[in-house]
């Protein structure tokens, strides 16, 4: 499409905001002075009849299926897909009437299904390991025995040691009491001193007490007669 075809093609969308009418009128001049066969986007998104924009609330948009009778028609509009779609969107223009029909591709919304060989495939590559994977998996089972008997020759030397000189390390047992003997009799005889302080101390404060309440009623019994005295 040259520069004037495309100036003309976009005059339509630049006038919809302002009169929808004047766009569809230069839509439907635009259809009959191209030289070019289709225009998919006016086909889709335009009114064959009278050229209104259908998706400006000016049509009712459906999505149906055609029957065999109608994929055989030859004056159905124009289609952009193949025949072997069943799927079309179906436009009624609310100014004039007309139905406008496009074809779907199912192919985009339901791709085919590979065949049965290729998965069969895909199966075997998942399934079989690499030579390089076969030979670390060798190598790591060979480098765990390895490593095992290494240990059990470890443990077998370890408990093969004579145990006779264990006999030789132990040292000899001491006939002298030691001093932990001495500091926990002195600690059984400590709470025994601490016991007495407390009753002396105990007794102490019962004096106190009692001194206190006989000081106290003998100051009382003087302000008695003092006061009795006086009258």
């Amino acid at each position: 499409m040259d520069v004037t075809a495309k100036f003309q093609a976009s005059i339509p969308y630049a006038l919809q905001s302002v009169s929808p009418a004047l766009a569809a009128l230069h839509t439907r001049r635009l259809r009959k002075i191209s030289t070019e066969p289709t225009y998919p986007d006016f086909e889709n998104s335009c009114c064959n009849k009278c050229g209104f924009y259908l998706f400006a609330g000016d049509s009712n948009t459906r999505v149906v299926r055609m029957n065999k009778a109608k994929r055989r028609r030859t004056d159905a509009p124009t289609r952009t897909h193949s025949s072997s779609s069943t799927r079309a969107r179906q436009s009624t223009c609310l100014q004039c009437g007309w139905v406008t029909e496009s074809l779907l591709d199912d192919r985009g919304l339901f791709p085919t299904r590979q065949s049965s060989s290729v998965e069969i495939s895909n199966v075997e590559q998942l399934h079989t390991p690499s030579t390089a994977a076969a030979k670390s998996i060798q190598n790591s089972g060979d480098a765990a025995v390895e490593s095992k008997a290494v240990s059990s020759h470890k443990t077998e030397i370890v408990h093969r040691q004579p145990t006779s000189t264990s006999q030789f390390l132990t040292p000899p047992r001491s006939t002298v009491p030691s001093a932990s003997t001495s500091t926990f009799t002195k600690s059984k005889s400590r709470p025994k001193k601490k016991i007495g302080l407390h009753e002396m101390l105990a007794r102490n404060r019962a004096k106190e007490e009692k001194e206190k309440a006989k000081n106290i009623s003998n100051g009382g019994q003087a302000s008695l007669a003092a006061f009795l005295d006086s009258l």
